[in-house]
């Protein structure tokens, strides 16, 4: 008897595409949906102090009339916020040559800037909608928790999750047109689907190292900008100062001529009427 992840298959029931929806660490487990030329299945499991958990809803897959699936990344703004600020704070004292202190809130603000850049919480959501029912599966997971439904009794069991897993893209971008084949095709799907690989990683998600080498790449960058800026500033503000110094103080003075234009006192003549002015 054929068993994939611990599922029993029904007779010449072969599986076409497994792919991990969710990676859970508290309580630690995966969440699986299976893809087989009867069925569409979605499998958790979880293993934590308390105990253990297993959760296993299916739909016919000749029952199944649509699929609607999604993924979304929420930002958080209040660290965007912060991090700014303390970046800021840390420009500021870079300026004023505090070194240590200033390298410090750059990198604090730094890491709170990819923190607000980065996901501040992830929603998948899977709906399978079948014959009879407005919806024959719905899974959802989020980064605190995952769902799944059954509409018709309205079963919900919620266990925390991670993050969506290794497959969770590939699943929502191709989910659609693997169910449609099984249905027109039938068997043939099978030699179809088996050929095209299966990828892993989200195209959303740069890894954490280049996403904080970035943010404080960008901040280091913003920093020596400004500090140059505020140097050539410097530089020319001292420079006029200099001229201003350097600058013989009877060349302010003047007198008037007889016509009535001022000129000044080293004058000969008068710029206007040309008269000597001594």
């Amino acid at each position: 008897m054929n068993m994939v992840r611990g599922i029993t298959l029904a007779e010449n029931e072969i599986v076409i595409r497994e792919y991990e929806a969710s990676a859970l660490y508290v309580p630690k487990g995966e969440g699986y949906v299976i893809v087989t030329n009867r069925r569409v299945i979605f499998t958790g499991n979880s293993e934590s102090v308390a105990g253990t958990g297993l959760i296993i809803r299916d739909a016919k897959i000749d029952t199944i009339t649509g699929v609607m699936a999604g993924l979304v990344r929420h930002r958080s703004f209040k660290m965007l916020i912060f991090g700014a600020i303390i970046g800021l704070l840390g420009l500021i004292m870079t300026m004023n040559n505090s070194t240590l202190i200033s390298w410090i809130l750059l990198i604090i603000g730094s890491i709170m800037v990819y923190f607000g850049l980065k996901s501040k919480g992830v929603l998948m959501h899977i709906n399978i909608f079948g014959a009879q029912s407005s919806s024959a599966l719905s899974v959802a997971v989020e980064a605190s928790t995952l769902f799944s439904r059954v509409t018709n009794n309205q079963a919900l069991m919620t266990i925390t999750a991670a993050a969506p897993g290794r497959h969770t893209e590939q699943m929502l971008r191709e989910l659609g047109a693997l169910i449609q084949d099984v249905q027109v095709m039938g068997d043939m799907a099978i030699e179809k689907w088996k050929d095209i690989p299966m990828t892993e990683g989200s195209i959303l998600t740069i890894p954490v190292s280049e996403q904080l080498s970035s943010s404080l790449n960008t901040v280091i960058q913003t920093a020596n900008k400004v500090k140059e800026t505020t140097v050539t500033a410097s530089r020319n503000l001292q420079q006029q100062m200099n001229k201003t110094e350097d600058k013989d103080p009877s060349d302010s003075l003047t007198n008037q001529c007889k016509c009535g234009t001022a000129y000044g006192i080293n004058a000969v003549f008068c710029p206007e009427c040309g008269a000597k002015t001594s």
